[in-house]
C-alpha cells in the first residue's frame, strides 16, 4: 500500500492534497455540510415517513463515542492510514461505507 499523503493542521485537523480539511466532531460537519446527512438518506431510499428518524438515527451516531464513556466521536475513527489519504473523496466514501455498514444494514 502506498503511503498515504496527508498533512495535519495547527490545529488538529486533517489536511488531504485537495486541501480538504476533515472534520474533527459531528457539530463541526453539521456546520459545514449542513445538507450532507439529508441527501445521504434521500439516496438510500427511506420512505419520506422515516427520514426524519433515520437522521436523527445518523446524528446521534456520529455525535456518539466510539465505545467508551471518554472515546472520542465516531468522526475522529477516521484515519488516514487506513484509507490512503484524507482527501474529500476518501473521507465521505468512508463516512458512506461507515453508514451504510452500522446504520443502514
Amino acid at each position: 500500500m502506498a503511503k498515504a499523503i496527508y498533512a495535519v493542521s495547527g490545529d488538529g485537523h486533517f489536511l488531504g492534497h485537495d486541501g480538504f480539511a476533515v472534520p474533527k466532531t459531528s457539530a463541526e460537519f453539521q456546520r459545514r455540510f449542513p445538507q450532507w446527512i439529508q441527501s445521504y438518506v434521500s439516496l438510500r431510499g427511506v420512505a419520506p415517513s422515516d427520514r426524519d428518524d433515520m437522521e436523527r438515527r445518523i446524528v446521534s451516531y456520529l455525535g456518539s463515542p466510539a465505545g467508551l464513556e471518554d472515546a472520542p466521536e465516531k468522526l475522529q475513527e477516521f484515519s488516514p492510514e487506513t484509507t490512503s489519504g484524507c482527501d474529500a473523496f476518501r473521507f465521505f466514501n468512508w463516512l458512506i461505507e461507515t453508514l451504510d455498514r452500522e446504520i443502514c444494514d
